[in-house]
């Protein structure tokens, strides 16, 4: 008789695969929300994927499910309110939103994100607090280096010295 093996998932291993899972709902649902932005993916099929997330979110009160519901909402609300017949698409998310967060037994962190989801439409219209910062280009990165008080550069002398040093091979002059 041979008997199976059953792998035993450790705790450690166990959050590991929940943050993975987590992750890539998370960036998938973002590439989803992006994909609308550039008009690739239509109205139709985000709505039926926030509705998915609506309805599972509902009957499972899933962590990573309001997560990723909050996510694309943010992502696709600008684009949807810019028309008014879709921004009506948007009240009643926001509307449902409102009764997701009153679903008891919901935990703290998950009613604030709902709350920050529904603020970020009704009082923000859509801007972010924080300026979401890209790649800087070479020459706003010197800009803001000559910008700097002298202190805080370098002179060019030095910066020949340091770069003419590290060059030179750590053997060289000695015999």
């Amino acid at each position: 008789e041979k008997e199976k093996e059953k792998k035993i998932i450790t705790e450690e291993e166990k959050i590991e695969i929940e943050k993975s899972v987590r992750s890539r709902i998370i960036n998938t649902v973002h590439f989803i929300g992006h994909l609308y932005c550039q008009s690739i993916l239509s109205i139709e099929i985000v709505s039926l994927c926030v509705e998915d997330l609506f309805k599972e979110s509902f009957e499972y009160g899933s962590e990573q499910d309001i997560m990723a519901l909050c996510k694309l909402i943010t992502i696709i609300g600008k684009k949807i309110d810019e028309s008014e017949k879709l921004s009506l698409v948007m009240d009643e998310y926001i509307k449902k939103l409102k009764e997701l967060e009153n679903k008891k037994g919901l935990c703290q962190r998950l009613k604030f994100l709902i709350l920050d989801t529904i603020e970020f439409r009704t009082i923000h219209n859509w801007v972010p607090r924080r300026k979401v910062e890209g790649p800087s280009k070479l020459e706003d990165v010197r800009k803001q280096a000559e910008s700097r008080p002298p202190t805080l550069r370098l002179s060019a002398s030095v910066q020949r010295t340091v770069r003419s040093d590290s060059q030179k091979s750590p053997n060289s002059g000695r015999r």
